[in-house]
């Protein structure tokens, strides 16, 4: 049986070389005006894509599969198109053709497969049954260590290492990469997967536990301040609730932070992100576990411990 990325690979070819082979007709047609207005209402569509629905929350409520993070790129679509019509033109020369053709097509596959180059980090935690809360083993697991706590919460039991693989995390994690883990791992059971995008006002209006992958601004942060955030890579934490309506309580995997109130102050650092949550499969039919019970003992256990 084909993986699902299996399927989303073969998905997406199979768009890119209808897309080809539409470039090739529509560079055949003998009007240039005609050639010209076509390659304007593509060029148009390409740009909405990148504006509007590039990397955004909206493809997974359009296409709710796991392989989201290949049939989501849409990039290697537009670049077929253009590539057939440029292949077919007469107002280059053959050689250029050829080798612009040939670097393009090495690009356009490198486009669609990119999530699958590279390995899962080593010394990546294989322990499946633990505390509910992870805390991550290596420094680019964060968004797996809070898949597995997300996942432990609603009574689903997983390791850092088998959400790091299934989420396809390398030196980090996609938010699409983080969906495809827990597409996964609740398939056949009672739960889904929600994803919705947030920024920094709307972070403050989530209502129930789900993983916040955030992007990071620490120029906002003094100088001196050792905040532990990187820009870069972003950061994924566990939202749990709130103390109050502009303090949330979260759980940073991170070994050196834990459970902790984020404020005004930290989440001012926030660019944007995704909120990705479980969400029950069918209403008429619950799901045993006791989310709200399991995230109340780990904050009674934080306001415990923090008293002593």
């Amino acid at each position: 049986m084909m993986s699902d990325l299996s399927i989303a690979v073969v998905t997406l070819g199979a768009f890119s070389l209808a897309a080809l082979l539409a470039g090739f007709k529509a560079a055949c047609h003998g009007s240039n005006f005609a050639r010209l207005a076509v390659q304007v209402f593509a060029a148009i569509l390409m740009a909405g894509y990148m504006a509007f629905f590039w990397n955004r929350p909206i493809l997974a409520h359009w296409l709710p599969v796991s392989g989201l993070i290949i049939v989501g790129n849409w990039l290697p679509v537009c670049g077929s198109f253009f590539l057939g019509m440029y292949m077919k033109s007469n107002s280059v020369g053959f050689a250029r053709r050829v080798t612009v053709s040939f670097l393009t097509s090495i690009l356009v596959v490198y486009s669609g497969c990119a999530p699958l180059v590279g390995k899962v980090p080593d010394g990546v935690s294989v322990t499946s049954v633990g505390p509910i809360l992870h805390q991550q083993s290596t420094p680019f697991t964060c968004s797996a260590a809070c898949a597995v706590s997300l996942l432990r919460l609603h009574g689903l039991e997983a390791s850092e290492a088998e959400l790091a693989d299934l989420c396809l995390t390398r030196e980090g994690t996609h938010w699409m990469g983080l969906y495809r883990g827990m597409m996964l791992k609740t398939a056949g059971t009672g739960w889904t997967v929600a994803v919705e995008e947030i920024d920094q006002d709307s972070v403050f209006l989530v209502n129930s536990p789900c993983i916040l992958a955030l992007n990071i601004d620490t120029s906002v942060f003094p100088p001196e301040l050792d905040h532990g955030f990187d820009s870069q890579v972003g950061h994924s934490v566990v939202y749990l609730g709130r103390s109050s309506p502009s303090i949330l309580n979260v759980f940073d995997p991170s070994p050196d932070y834990g459970l902790e109130d984020w404020g005004p102050e930290i989440l001012s650092c926030v660019k944007g992100g995704v909120a990705i949550k479980l969400v029950r499969r069918d209403q008429t039919n619950v799901p045993s576990v006791d989310v709200a019970r399991n995230t109340a003992e780990v904050l009674l256990k934080r306001r415990l411990t923090a008293g002593i």
